[in-house]
């Protein structure tokens, strides 16, 4: 879509909770001012299309975090302040066959490898610290949540309302069903 659209967008309640509302929005070369982008990107079967989604109330201010800790599915979600900053920290999860990563100006600053399933490692302390240090990063970068990585490991947990990602689309929670991004793209 570009120019004028009606776009289904997941305004954050909490670091868990959603609530759908719909926005016409000006739409210019697949980017809407003002909200962030959220993609889940699937780990097990290649061939799917990433999922996109818009996020509003995140608060993110530049950069942009991708992670394979996410419930239910573990597959790669990520959210940003642009394209470029999204497909790096992507791509470097896909690098480290699992994991955290938050970029920025297209580099890595701060990553986690996870090589047990991308979910899991042996080393607690330095899980524990990364964690505390994404934190850190997600706050100083205006995220107001207490616990701000949680956005991200809950973007796929379809129980929580109300849109949430899954491979196979946009997922409205309360009617589980498939719904579309694009609502209306005024060319009817």
């Amino acid at each position: 879509v570009n120019g004028r659209a009606k776009l289904r967008i997941a305004e954050l309640l909490s670091e868990t909770v959603n609530r759908e509302v719909i926005r016409e929005v000006e739409v210019q070369d697949g980017w809407v001012e003002g909200y962030h982008k959220a993609v889940l990107v699937e780990r097990f079967r290649a061939r799917w299309p990433p999922v996109i989604s818009l996020l509003d109330g995140l608060g993110l201010e530049s950069g942009a975090i991708a992670s394979t800790v996410c419930f239910d599915e573990y597959n790669i979600v990520a959210v940003g302040c642009s394209d470029e900053d999204i497909v790096a920290a992507v791509n470097r999860v896909i690098e480290l066959k699992g994991g955290i990563v938050f970029v920025e100006n297209g580099e890595a600053i701060e990553e986690l490898k996870l090589p047990y399933g991308g979910v899991m490692s042996e080393d607690t302390k330095l899980v524990s610290e990364k964690l505390l240090k994404f934190e850190e990063i997600l706050k100083d970068n205006g995220v107001a949540f207490e616990k701000p990585i949680n956005v991200l490991h809950f973007l796929t947990f379809v129980t929580l309302p109300d849109l949430k990602l899954s491979n196979r689309g946009i997922v409205k929670v309360r009617e589980r069903k498939i719904v579309p991004l694009v609502v209306d793209s005024g060319s009817d």
